[in-house]
């Protein structure tokens, strides 16, 4: 059998199987027997009602003139339930012994990419396949299944195994795993109102310029919250080290300040952080509303993240509109979400550009944030009486 035969078959089960979906389907039928089939899948695909069966034809029209033999007998397709739907992966393994997909990629609308029309063909080849195949993929958004498709040396694996070991050689062969573009991240003006102050000591921040730079460039939302991140924890340690610079005892014990700065940085990371964000920029208050806290946030929160020594979750509506509270909360919230970003202990939750449907609840705040933050940045450079200046370029320690 060639490529054109098996199509011919395929369109047949169509014109056979699903009429009803199909206006003009005798001239459909005419124009096969006549004409041949690439007329009739021009003809079929301009009138049919289904956007799943249309992108089949087109993506078939696209390859029918390929007459290429083709023999798809000694190959098994099976379809299988993800055994854990939060391991699902967005990725497909190709080999002559071995083809895994995911079912949504039959069910985008779009035409098939090669790869997907390879696997496409060998599920298609047998007739019971391919009217349970069409059955399934009209009724289905196939987001909770895959297609395993192999020959007989596979026969006896565990699916799930297999579908684990194509995610394990399609990371090996150096391809990615697609992520959600929710993810997707592109920087804005962070503070639209600043403009010079000759007060203000612009040529201090060097560091500060490159990290935001970082964030400026980033191109997904995971890597601009750490890069915010660091711009802050670099602040809160500046504003500890300027304090110690101007102390009136600088020369006798500065280096036994700087080993307790580190020593309450190292020892009591989050504390510090939290309480510090608040003297670096100005209040969250009246800035993030407590409209924003959804109750999947809260909920996130109170599962994922430290809580109150009450046993309850700081991430509150009420909390939001306390302005006692507010900083803190939202400052609890970025040291966390930021260790869940960077850690991956077996024992914490981590967040990747892979596992977004965990953590996506969190998303939107995570983004309102890096706004907010990064104006207050920019207006606590742009302030003289800031707490993270140094009053003179050198100190004397001897």
């Amino acid at each position: 059998m060639n490529r054109e035969e098996l199509y011919t078959d395929i369109i047949s089960t169509i014109l056979s199987e699903y009429s009803g979906l199909i206006t003009k389907v005798e001239d459909v039928r005419d124009e096969l027997d006549v004409n041949g089939l690439e007329n009739a899948l021009t003809l079929l695909k301009n009138n049919l009602q289904d956007e799943k069966l249309r992108s089949i034809v087109e993506s078939m029209n696209n390859n029918c003139n390929d007459e290429e033999l083709i023999n798809y007998e000694r190959y098994i397709a099976k379809r299988e339930s993800y055994q854990q739907i939060l391991k699902k992966r967005d990725f497909g393994w190709n080999s002559q012994e071995l083809i895994i997909i995911n079912c949504d990629r039959f069910t985008t609308g779009n035409a098939f990419t090669n790869d997907t029309l390879l696997a496409f063909e060998k599920i298609n080849f047998n007739e019971d396949k391919r009217k349970d195949f069409l059955h399934y993929i009209l009724n289905n958004d196939g987001k909770n299944d895959y297609y395993l498709i192999y020959d007989d040396s596979w026969s006896g694996v565990d699916s799930w195994k297999l579908y684990m070991y194509g995610l394990f050689m399609h990371i090996n062969s150096g391809e990615s795993i697609k992520t959600n573009p929710a993810l997707n991240y592109a920087s804005s003006r962070h503070n639209p109102t600043v403009g010079f102050n000759v007060n203000a000591k612009y040529e201090q921040y060097i560091d500060i310029y490159d990290v935001i730079s970082e964030w400026n460039e980033s191109i997904d939302v995971l890597t601009a919250f750490l890069k915010m991140y660091q711009v802050l924890e670099y602040m809160v340690y500046r504003k500890e080290f300027v304090a110690i610079v101007k102390g009136s005892k600088i020369k006798q014990s500065f280096v036994r300040q700087i080993k307790g700065l580190d020593k309450k940085f190292s020892n009591g990371e989050r504390d510090t952080f939290v309480k510090g964000v608040s003297g670096v920029i100005s209040s969250f208050y009246g800035e993030i509303q407590d409209i924003h806290i959804t109750p999947s946030i809260s909920s996130f929160c109170e599962k994922y993240f430290l809580k109150n020594k009450d046993g309850s979750t700081y991430m509150k509506p009420e909390n939001i509109r306390d302005s006692n509270a507010v900083d803190s909360c939202v400052s609890k919230f970025i040291y966390d979400v930021r260790c869940s970003i960077v850690h991956n202990k077996e024992s914490e939750f981590h967040m990747t550009s892979i596992n977004y449907d965990e953590y996506s609840s969190i998303v939107p705040l995570m983004c309102m944030i890096m706004k907010v933050v990064g104006k207050k940045i920019m207006e606590t450079i742009n302030d003289e009486n800031n707490k993270i200046c140094f009053p003179d370029k050198s100190i004397s320690l001897y």
